[in-house]
């Protein structure tokens, strides 16, 4: 039983070269879908911006949950990002067990969670100013937008992305490059 009258996944990005943060409140499920396109959007309305000659993008993720590390989905999901924007994005995971080591915990999710302690969140409005009024552990501002996209559990695509693993932990690091997968080249002949 529930009081529910919403569902409010939050989910960061944190730019670790400026310590300011991204949140997308999202209204569906957290399926690898929902966590790649916050990284469209946050390279659409900060990235683009902030790094015009960008060519190449880090991420630091956990190795489960929407973007685990054995998700062919979330890799398929990047991969449409990193084509999308022309980036070759590469992927770290942070080992099973090893969130606690993430800095998007502590810089951006554990702020929030302090800001709104003991405070009702009965709508999504409330969600987003106790956000927006919250700051990194280095003080700056958090960003936040709202996701009201349902998001399938199942790939939308199919075939393998063009993934170049590393050679340390290839399963933890790869890059995906901005080109189109066998597949799809096959479909434009």
């Amino acid at each position: 039983m529930t009081d529910a009258i919403g569902v409010a996944i939050p989910d960061a990005i944190l730019d670790d070269c400026t310590g300011d943060a991204d949140v997308v409140i999202g209204t569906g499920r957290n399926t690898p879908s929902f966590a790649a396109a916050n990284v469209a959007l946050w390279w659409k309305k900060t990235g683009t911006t902030r790094y015009p000659e960008a060519t190449d993008l880090l991420l630091l993720v956990d190795a489960g949950g929407a973007n685990s590390c054995r998700s062919h989905q979330w890799k398929r999901s990047l991969h449409a990002v990193a084509i999308a924007t022309g980036l070759r994005i590469t992927v770290a995971h942070y080992p099973t067990g090893a969130s606690k080591w993430n800095p998007v915990e502590h810089e951006v999710l554990g702020r929030i969670s302090q800001h709104w302690a003991g405070v009702p969140l009965n709508s999504y409005k409330t969600i987003q100013t106790l956000i927006r009024t919250a700051t990194t552990r280095r003080g700056m501002p958090i960003r936040v937008h709202m996701d009201r996209r349902t998001w399938s559990g199942k790939p939308k695509q199919t075939g393998t992305p063009w993934i170049v693993p590393h050679q340390h932990r290839p399963l933890w690091n790869y890059t995906l490059l901005p080109l189109p997968s066998p597949e799809a080249m096959i479909r434009l002949l």
